[in-house]
């Protein structure tokens, strides 16, 4: 938060009394935070729309499991998408970890994210924990029935049950392939 407001007066300091552009905010966040704010923001605010993420690929290890996700950009009406990218925040949850893991940034259109293997009723990874980042995720068959037995047993939080319903009607009103038919 500090950042935040740092970032505020260095660009109403600098251009209180004349005409400023977006990137004048983003370039005085950049600044004062030493975080790629200008990189990140740029693709939410010049481009029409919000990503996709999609589980395409789950690969267990001992003791680990590799998520690869690829972005595209999601359309409501269930178009063929174009090829936009977006730096997306990635904030994720795994029940093995407890708590949502620090943000790293997904800037390519695929990506592989790496967890604890949870057990049990453990054994679940909620991508956009917390509901923070614009976005629409669809998991792959596995990822969905440990999120389900997560549910069952509100191991994750409100806001995530809710992102979970909310995604799955957004993909199934598109109809997404990842949706089942029937």
């Amino acid at each position: 938060m500090e950042h935040f407001k740092a970032g505020l007066q260095v660009y109403m300091e600098r251009h209180q009394y004349g005409n400023t552009e977006t990137f004048h905010l983003w370039n005085a966040w950049e600044e004062v935070s030493g975080k790629p704010v200008a990189a990140v923001m740029g693709g939410w605010t010049e481009q029409m729309g919000f990503p996709l993420l999609e589980v395409t690929g789950r690969e267990e290890k001992a003791g680990s499991v590799t998520l690869t996700v690829k972005q595209s950009w999601f359309l409501a009406d269930g178009s063929e998408p174009d090829d936009r990218t977006w730096s997306i925040p990635m904030i994720a949850h795994c029940g093995a970890e407890g708590a949502p893991r620090d943000v790293t940034i997904m800037s390519d259109v695929t990506s592989s994210v790496s967890f604890p293997k949870g057990e049990g009723d453990a054994a679940w990874i909620k991508l956009n924990a917390g509901q923070h980042v614009p976005c629409r995720v669809a998991y792959d068959a596995e990822s969905l029935a440990g999120l389900s037995r997560a549910v069952e047993t509100m191991a994750i939080g409100p806001e995530d049950r809710a992102g979970l319903i909310n995604d799955a009607f957004a993909l199934a009103k598109a109809g997404h392939p990842s949706m089942p038919a029937t």
